[in-house]
């Protein structure tokens, strides 16, 4: 709405644009003012109506599942094929009002009414709650029928439509009906598409017991409810998360990875999986059977991709020249099942299952991986085969092992490849093509929250330098996931490494906020990123002696001054000297000069320890004074 708005504004002229641009944000803000809370409340019963009625779930199910098949999410133009659920949505706002009292209305002269008299004034309240529920229009009014709107499959004309007064009267009805409907269809269709929603359990295993009680605000909501083994979760989260997941981004689960809802959402989201896991028998799983729910000209891809080196202990991704450091590290590599996405694309798919192997997957592997694409999904699929399976040419070693399982699917439902390598290369153009694109676009928004937290630093703002640098951290990341040339990748980890040495700077700052285990964290993180980066070892040291912790301080620019490509940093060297000397500086007098210096390279044994291989710059002046 936002969008068409403002396109409409680009051909006016400016004292019309200026008006225009006022009505655009006006209606903007109003229908998110007026939507935010009344959605979210018929959101909430939707979840709480079909946890409640798993009959009235399994309906819409098997709807979405004849109609749309299991490779993509239902849109607004599936909804006149999709009467069943449509009817859900028409139940929703019948059974749980919004506005059970409406918005009061005053008479504008007065007037009588069977035989009552209405002064001009008076305010007038409409019972919306009892129209809904009156039992000579609906019949069981307070039970949760969305077949009451249907006969024959299609919408009995004959049962009254709950939008003559869910939305309000007349003409002061809510403008924003239809955009309220198409939100709530979609969030309907897509739960219904994704997950069996039931109530949690109780101690003894039994499921817990639903009890629907709205509040008797204006608006009628609740704060919590209850989700499909997850237990009580704030809705908040739910409509934000779905919106997100719709949306196709993963920034809301980035940005509340620390939220406990959510990691309750996902932990119990993982034990979900390993129990239908645990569940499947894959040897002896009946795959015949889904040659009969194959969806025409539905097509999946699989692909193999390398992760690099990886430390099986502390997954770290090891560069070759820390190979010595971590010696256990092995070759990773990374399978993909992609599907078109929602607009029915391969070039931005969504992805079927994902696995990680450490080093070549084998035959066996591989096999295995292709029987949990159709048998075990990710939990937002359903078991299902494509008509088309297209596997990408690094597989062709394993054809002799694939094709028993593969060509045991009726060929007249289900046909299967391994690109030629001509075809490879032109996939791979196209995706490096993509990749350069997306990488230049994440690392420009990169720099540009970095610049935006410098300069929040230098203004002394800690909490707005700390989010900014996070943001511009995500979208290093993004870049860095990019398949685009080894160059490129350790560019945008020397950005990555400068940008988390100043988080930890603003996270070291005095004062209320201060953050000492962000700030350590990081300079260890930074430090990661690029070995070589003065500056990591020089936030770690601040960091740990804000801490109190000089041993650690020191010891953190001593690991920096063994480095050859380190050891004249002028920078380092000063630190270490003052935190050696206390903040006082080598001493001028020759004879307590070399009782130092005794004292740091012969007698005390951490400090001997700690400087035993350093050179450079900090070894000439503490042998030879040079300054």
């Amino acid at each position: 709405m936002a969008t068409d708005l403002i396109d409409k504004l680009q051909d006016d002229n400016t004292p019309s644009w200026i008006g225009s641009e006022s009505v655009a944000r006006n209606v903007c803000g109003l229908a998110y003012l007026t939507g935010a809370d009344t959605t979210v409340s018929s959101a909430w019963a939707l979840v709480f109506a079909l946890a409640a009625n798993p009959e009235v779930q399994k309906a819409a199910q098997e709807e979405i599942d004849r109609v749309i098949g299991n490779d993509r999410l239902p849109q607004l133009s599936d909804r006149e094929h999709l009467p069943y659920v449509a009817a859900v949505v028409k139940e929703t706002s019948r059974w749980h009002s919004v506005v059970p009292l409406g918005l009061s209305r005053a008479s504008a002269e007065d007037s009588e009414y069977n035989g009552y008299f209405i002064p001009k004034g008076t305010y007038i309240m409409m019972n919306t709650w009892a129209f809904m529920h009156d039992p000579e229009v609906f019949e069981k009014p307070m039970e949760f029928k969305p077949e009451r709107y249907l006969k024959d499959g299609k919408f009995n004309p004959n049962v009254l439509d709950p939008e003559i007064a869910a939305f309000g009267y007349g003409r002061r009805i809510c403008p924003g009906r239809h955009l309220s409907n198409d939100a709530i269809f979609l969030l309907a269709a897509s739960l219904l598409a994704v997950f069996d929603i039931t109530p949690p359990k109780d101690e003894s295993g039994k499921p817990v017991k639903l009890e629907f009680r709205p509040s008797s605000d204006v608006v009628s909501v609740t704060v919590l409810f209850l989700l499909p083994d997850y237990g009580i979760l704030n809705l908040n989260l739910l409509v934000h998360l779905l919106i997100s997941w719709l949306n196709g981004r993963i920034s809301f689960m980035r940005e509340h990875e620390n939220d406990p809802d959510l990691q309750l959402l996902l932990e119990n989201s993982r034990k979900r999986d390993k129990q239908r896991a645990k569940d499947t028998n894959l040897e002896t799983y009946d795959y015949a059977a889904l040659a009969d729910t194959v969806e025409p000209l539905s097509l999946w891809r699989i692909r193999m991709e390398y992760q690099g080196l990886v430390d099986p202990d502390t997954d770290y991704i090891v560069e070759p020249h820390e190979l010595k450091e971590f010696p256990k590290a092995q070759h990773t590599f990374r399978i993909f099942v992609d599907v078109p996405n929602t607009e029915g694309r391969l070039d931005e798919p969504e992805t079927r299952l994902v696995e990680d192997f450490q080093g070549l997957p084998k035959s066996s592997d591989v096999l295995l991986f292709i029987k949990k694409a159709i048998a075990l999904p990710i939990s937002c699929f359903r078991p299902a085969l494509p008509s088309m399976l297209i596997i990408t040419h690094q597989f062709e070693p394993h054809r002799a092992v694939l094709a028993p399982f593969l060509g045991s699917f009726p060929s007249s439902k289900f046909t299967w490849e391994i690109e030629s390598a001509g075809m490879a290369e032109h996939m791979g153009q196209l995706q490096y093509a993509k990749a350069s694109h997306f990488y230049r676009q994440h690392k420009a928004d990169g720099e540009r929250h970095k610049e935006e937290g410098n300069i929040a630093f230098r203004k002394g703002d800690r909490k707005g330098a700390i989010a900014a640098y996070t943001q511009s951290l995500r979208r290093f990341e993004d870049a860095h996931c990019q398949k685009v040339l080894e160059e490129d990748k350790k560019a945008v980890m020397k950005l990555m490494a400068m940008t988390i040495a100043n988080r930890s700077a603003a996270a070291v700052l005095p004062g209320e906020g201060q953050d000492i285990e962000l700030a350590i964290s990081d300079g260890k993180k930074a430090i990661i990123a690029n070995p070589h980066y003065a500056k990591g070892y020089a936030r770690l040291a601040k960091a740990h002696h804000a801490n109190g912790e000089l041993s650690e301080a020191q010891d953190a620019l001593a690991k920096a001054l063994r480095l050859p490509e380190l050891e004249n940093e002028v920078g380092l060297v000063d630190m270490l000297i003052d935190l050696q000397t206390d903040g006082k500086g080598l001493p001028e007098n020759n004879e307590e000069f070399e009782t130092f210096v005794k004292r740091l390279l012969e007698e005390d044994p951490e400090s001997v320890e700690r400087v035993k291989n350093i050179n450079g710059l900090w070894r000439k002046r503490i042998t030879e004074r040079e300054v």
